[in-house]
């Protein structure tokens, strides 16, 4: 039954049944269970029950593998290729002192060590003029030859961004044109598009961050009651915390149908770099892979996790239209944020696509 919602999630807009994308998170559970009784039955011998669950699970054969891949590492090509990151810096752990180097200059040398054509950070953050001469000079440094775009999530049209927490694309290639988009039920920008000259090619790089459910140390308090069977639990703070789940999961639903709308009018390759908040059971996630290619089931391996504080969850992504090929997939497990680095390096077809 878990498994079988978790297939109706990808498919039924949480805007429409919003508790059904909860089975969607449960997806990895779900098939790890599955399989665990698969392996039951066939050292039971009960060949009617394993049939009937190899079947369960092999009718969504492709959700299996868009959470687990047995390859990954580079396909041997000696091309160098468009090498692509996405990357929630969790405002560069702004408020934190973790090393002498302070997180920033980490990261970015982190980040720089890969030598990225293309980035896309989500939760990227700048104090502006209140930024220290070292913050500055390391920004400087992983600048230097870089076009870039960068919104606020509070963008307003014709606003250049200052400071505070945004969007930003960094590209070794000119930026022929910027736009953001927004939820058609929301005037918050989630999500940038760039279009890039590749060579002779034009190449739109979307950036997005669906919404997150941002629930607080209160709120895990408030539910370990529920856990605790607390005999008085706070029934007003638990329907707080419903709808922001509810709100989340409606508004990633939105956006991301706005983006793949937008994506059809395109008339040029493309890539959608992000931080989902959402597993790809989920419908955002189904929504946003029609049509495109995911690098992780391309070039990725093992289970790709993305996301340091809930295991099994990979939410961070690197989608493409069919004009590109993937060769390699990588997660970077660097420190300071809850999520990782993802990068894949990609090339552009030649001829028909």
């Amino acid at each position: 039954a878990g498994l079988l919602a978790s297939y109706l999630a990808g498919s039924v807009s949480p805007a429409v049944f919003w508790p059904l994308a909860f089975a969607g998170l449960t997806y990895p559970v779900m098939l790890l269970l599955g399989i665990a009784f698969t392996v039951l039955w066939a050292i039971n011998r009960k060949w009617k029950l394993l049939i009937f669950h190899l079947i369960l699970i092999g009718v969504r054969a492709d959700l299996v593998a868009a959470h687990f891949q047995f390859g990954g590492g580079d396909d041997g090509t000696e091309e160098r290729g468009i090498r692509v990151m996405t990357y929630n810096v969790h405002l560069f752990a702004a408020y934190d002192m973790i090393d002498n180097k302070g997180p920033l200059t980490t990261m970015l040398d982190n980040i720089g060590s890969e030598e990225p054509d293309i980035a896309c950070f989500q939760e990227f953050f700048s104090a502006g003029s209140k930024n220290s001469k070292q913050k500055q000079k390391a920004f400087d440094n992983f600048l230097l030859g870089k076009k870039s775009h960068i919104e606020s999530y509070g963008a307003t049209p014709g606003k250049a961004y200052r400071s505070g927490t945004a969007l930003a694309t960094f590209a070794e290639y000119p930026i022929l044109k910027r736009g953001w988009l927004a939820a058609t039920n929301s005037a918050a920008m989630r999500c940038t598009f760039s279009d890039l000259l590749i060579g002779d090619d034009t190449v739109r790089v979307y950036n997005a961050h669906l919404e997150s459910i941002r629930i607080r140390e209160e709120d895990f308090e408030a539910m370990n009651q529920v856990l605790k069977l607390d005999e008085d639990p706070d029934l007003l703070h638990l329907k707080a915390i419903a709808r922001k789940i509810r709100n989340a999961f409606v508004n990633r639903a939105e956006l991301s149908a706005t983006i793949a709308d937008h994506i059809a009018q395109c008339p040029y390759p493309v890539i959608i770099c992000g931080d989902f908040n959402d597993t790809p059971a989920s419908y955002s996630y189904q929504r946003l892979v029609k049509g495109m290619k995911d690098s992780f089931r391309e070039a990725g391996g093992g289970f790709g996790i993305t996301y340091s504080r809930v295991p099994l969850f990979r939410i961070d992504n690197i989608l493409f239209s069919p004009h590109f090929r993937v060769s390699a997939h990588e997660v970077h497990r660097w420190p300071h944020s809850d999520h990782y680095a993802v990068s894949a390096t990609l090339h552009l077809r030649q001829g028909p696509k």
